[in-house]
């Protein structure tokens, strides 16, 4: 089982890598709050990865020796990410009991107020960085800073766009997720109250997206030209 530790042990670097880093004191808390969210919804999905890579690899090995283990630990990777994306909705293809349906009411609910929050922090982090834009312009028009310094500070929007793009595809998976156990033999009571908070994710992902693309808009511009004879 060797070949099966290794890729277990493999996994568990993948699925570290797979979150964000958020003790950058330069980080704003707009920003920080936008990586523990992605971080949060990684090390729920983290979890059902590991599993998955863990069951498969010794399956594989069990079948094919160490060429199984490494196609079966990295098909139970990919299989248990969705498993982990499950466990982290509480959302079930099967009857759902009461008590089950009670906690994804709550989960639902508690997610849907999470992703107005993060909705509000994409606007703050795209209104930082229309005001650092504006300052940098007047710093490299005055001879502040050179176009190198200036490409580099406004490569951080790029990251910012990417962690709100990453954040709003999962806001509609919780919204998908959602529409599905409310249309699955559940009370109309119930039903309703998913389909609101699928509705909630779902117009803070569209709004995680749209600042998304006017931070990589912001993170595209060139320097300003410099005024004659300067």
């Amino acid at each position: 089982m060797r070949h099966a530790s290794s890729v277990a042990l493999a996994s568990v670097v993948f699925l570290t890598g797979c979150v964000s880093a958020m003790d950058d004191p330069s980080l704003t808390p707009a920003e920080r709050l936008i990586r523990q969210r992605n971080a949060q919804y990684n090390q729920t999905i983290g979890a059902g990865a590991l599993t998955g890579a863990l069951l498969g690899a010794g399956i594989g090995a069990l079948a094919g020796g160490g060429k199984g283990a490494m196609i079966g630990g990295l098909s139970g990777l990919a299989l248990g990410a969705g498993t982990g994306y499950w466990v982290a909705e509480r959302t079930q293809s099967q009857q759902m009991t009461e008590d089950d349906l009670l906690h994804a009411i709550s989960d639902a609910q508690r997610d849907a107020t999470q992703s107005e929050e993060s909705a509000q922090a994409a606007r703050n982090i795209t209104q930082q960085a229309r005001v650092q834009l504006t300052a940098l312009n007047a710093q490299y028009r005055a001879h502040q800073i050179t176009a190198q310094q200036y490409q580099e500070q406004t490569r951080h929007f790029q990251e910012n766009a990417r962690q709100l793009q990453t954040l709003a595809a999962t806001y509609r998976k919780n919204a998908a997720s959602m529409r599905q156990t409310a249309h699955n033999n559940v009370s109309s009571d119930t039903a309703q109250v998913l389909d609101e908070t699928a509705a909630t994710e779902l117009s803070s992902a569209k709004t995680l997206e749209q600042e998304g693309k006017a931070l990589t808009a912001l993170s595209a511009m060139a320097p300003p030209a410099q005024p004659l004879g300067s």
